[in-house]
């Protein structure tokens, strides 16, 4: 049964096909161990660019918090700014309390100009009448004396 063809035999098949299968498990070792080594590089450079990202994250909301307690302070501020503000300003109420007793005052002070001028007029009057009387009179009197 050693018969050869070729130069083949079945042992010599056998070899063969042996070390063809054992070269392909080489070769599929080599590839499971290369797949295996750049999952790992690339697991591992997830991990780190994951961490990156973290602290990156980390960093940004720390001076979010920051900014956004400074917007507050500010706010704050105005908001007291305001209040100190609004608490020195008059109230509708107050405004228009004034507002009727000045008009009050007006019309008061209408009265008394009034008042004020009519007054005023009646001297006028009295003393014109007053001193037309006394050149009437000195008139009189002064024709009276001129008589001889």
């Amino acid at each position: 049964m050693s018969e050869s063809i070729n130069g083949w035999t079945v042992e010599t098949l056998r070899r063969h096909v042996e070390a063809l299968m054992h070269a392909h498990d080489l070769r599929y070792e080599q590839r499971y161990t290369a797949q295996t080594e750049r999952v790992t590089d690339a697991l591992v450079a997830q991990k780190e660019a994951l961490s990156a990202a973290l602290a990156s994250t980390d960093k940004a909301v720390s001076k979010a918090e920051q900014a956004q307690l400074r917007v507050n302070e500010g706010q704050n501020e105005f908001r007291a700014s305001l209040k100190d503000q609004a608490s020195t300003l008059a109230t509708k109420e107050f405004v228009d309390t004034l507002e009727r007793r000045i008009r009050a005052l007006e019309g008061a002070g209408q009265e008394h100009i009034g008042k004020g001028q009519g007054i005023s007029l009646a001297w006028a009057v009295t003393v014109t009448i007053v001193m037309v009387l006394g050149g009437f009179v000195m008139s009189l009197i002064g024709f009276w004396i001129g008589k001889p």
